[in-house]
């Protein structure tokens, strides 16, 4: 059985809007892990998630944001190997509105992993993650509108 618990809060300071979050996941493994090597973040046993950010308005349309996204995760493994795994994400980006549920964006990711196949920020499909030890950046950049 999956266990969640998720506990956050915001605060609005002036023209910033600062947030933070804690997450733990806990599951049964469901398939044995490799004795060593490299696992994805998905195999995890228990997982820890820490998310802090910022939203701050230059002016009414434009908002600059900032956040970081630490994931701690235990493995369980038959023998030997790692058994804790991590992923480090840092977001920069601007948020222009052009109406109140339309916006330009502009955002910046460097997302980094240590002892686990980085998950990717472009696709959450760990099969097409980049496969090792690595860092990657991505650059997105759009139009939205919410409905």
């Amino acid at each position: 059985m999956i266990s969640k618990v998720i506990i956050g809060t915001r605060y609005q300071a002036g023209p910033a809007k600062i947030y933070g979050a804690w997450s733990q996941v806990k599951q049964p493994l469901s398939t044995t892990v490799a004795a060593t090597g490299l696992v994805n973040i998905s195999t995890a046993t228990k997982a820890n998630i820490f998310d802090i950010g910022v939203d701050y308005v230059l002016t009414p349309n434009l908002h600059v944001l900032g956040s970081v996204i630490y994931d701690h995760a235990d493995i369980s493994r038959r023998t030997v190997g790692a058994t804790k795994a991590s992923t480090t994400q840092l977001n920069v980006g601007v948020n222009y509105y052009l109406l109140k549920r339309t916006d330009l964006y502009a955002f910046y990711t460097n997302q980094r992993a240590k002892d686990a196949n980085n998950p990717g920020v472009i696709n959450g499909a760990y099969s097409s993650a980049p496969a090792g030890d690595v860092g990657q950046n991505v650059v997105r950049v759009g139009i939205r509108h919410k409905f």
